[in-house]
């Protein structure tokens, strides 16, 4: 594996996330009435910074992941390895905010729902930059007797 093409697998998992995230809670939430809490940050006052740390972090570990246990597999296993990702990630992060801060039920089942494409549409993507190359046929021989 060339760091170029774990390069390209970690920025194109990074703008992945972050594409799903801003159409999720940028604009679909963005006018819900049930997506402000009083939990988080006022407009203008967040962290970017830090997020993207964080964001980048995250796409690093799952592009290593992906590559160590689901390279060369297909979509599908991208399908698959994005449902894994949700069940240990999304998953128990959204509950632990339902669990702690003061949110909705229909915030957490949005963002569940926001989550799950995440990680799938980065497993996709993961999927489509490691996959392996496609092998060339062997050329025919003639067996004489």
């Amino acid at each position: 594996m060339s760091g170029k093409r774990m390069a390209l697998g970690v920025l194109l998992v990074l703008l992945t996330k972050a594409a799903v995230g801003a159409v999720a809670f940028g604009l679909v939430l963005a006018d819900a009435p049930w997506g402000a809490s009083p939990a988080f940050r006022a407009e203008g006052t967040e962290q970017h910074g830090v997020a993207m740390l964080g964001y980048v972090a995250w796409s690093i570990a799952f592009s290593i992941l992906f590559v160590r246990a689901f390279r060369d597999r297909g979509w599908r296993n991208g399908l698959r390895f994005g449902l894994l990702v949700w069940l240990l990630y999304f998953v128990p992060m959204t509950l632990g905010i339902q669990g702690y801060f003061v949110v909705s039920g229909e915030w957490t089942a949005f963002a569940l729902l926001s989550g799950l494409a995440e990680a799938l549409g980065c497993g996709c993507v993961a999927a489509l930059v490691f996959r392996g190359r496609t092998a060339q046929p062997a050329p025919a021989t003639l067996a004489l007797p």
